[in-house]
């Protein structure tokens, strides 16, 4: 049987087709990559990563389009299938897990410093913990059990929706809602965050809550979470 030749021109005519699906697939990836982090609210470009806010609105509009319903206090609750993969956050060349990427471009970080949003005074990274502002056993009990794994791990892992506070103040507030635990300052900018991080991600709040948001929201909020 007679060898089949192939001459040095479709050879590299093969190389070249190659090389073309090469650089499709690794275009593909990074831009698959770069959707991802822009779900989470982080957007790639210039000399590091900038955090895209949440969609903010008035008071007004946000109370009439949050959700408002009691808690399934019966959600089978996993915290892992929420956090799991632990991912990291490329800043600047660097790695960051979600705490530090939150404390390092954070708005309350500032010549070094650290100003808890929630008690006002200095804090240091070694004691900080991220505070997922709407709690994570409280987002399972207001529909989160019923969430997709890739929606529970984006409202884990997106930055938008916690803050850097003390470790101490972070456990005693727990999963409690408004109505049960409000921070030493800033009580107006935590409430009208609760309204936007809600409202962005539907998340119904309990009666109870929305009242205290309604009779301790001020005129002019902000969000308690600014990011650089």
């Amino acid at each position: 049987m007679a060898r089949q030749r192939y001459s040095g021109q479709g050879y590299r005519g093969y190389s070249r087709v190659n090389k073309k699906m090469e650089k499709m697939v690794a275009t593909l990836v990074i831009a698959a990559a770069v959707f991802v982090l822009n779900q989470m609210g982080i957007d790639i470009g210039g000399s590091g990563s900038k955090v895209k806010p949440l969609k903010e609105k008035s008071v007004e509009q946000l109370l009439d389009e949050v959700r408002v319903a009691s808690p399934d206090e019966y959600a089978d609750y996993d915290r892992n299938s929420y956090t799991e993969p632990y991912k990291k956050i490329e800043y600047k060349g660097r790695k960051y897990s979600l705490r530090k990427f939150a404390f390092v471009t954070s708005k309350h970080y500032k010549d070094g410093d650290y100003i808890d949003p929630y008690t006002g005074d200095e804090l240091s990274l070694d004691d900080s913990n991220f505070d997922h502002i709407i709690p994570l056993n409280y987002v399972n009990k207001h529909g989160g059990a019923k969430w997709s794994h890739s929606k529970k791990h984006q409202y884990a892992t997106d930055v938008r929706v916690g803050v850097d506070v003390d470790g101490a103040v972070n456990r005693d507030k727990s999963d409690k809602g408004p109505s049960e635990w409000l921070p030493d300052t800033n009580v107006d900018d935590y409430c009208y965050t609760w309204l936007v991080i809600a409202v962005s991600y539907d998340i119904p709040l309990s009666p109870e809550d929305v009242k205290v948001i309604r009779d301790h929201i001020g005129n002019n909020p902000k969000l308690i979470n600014p990011y650089n």
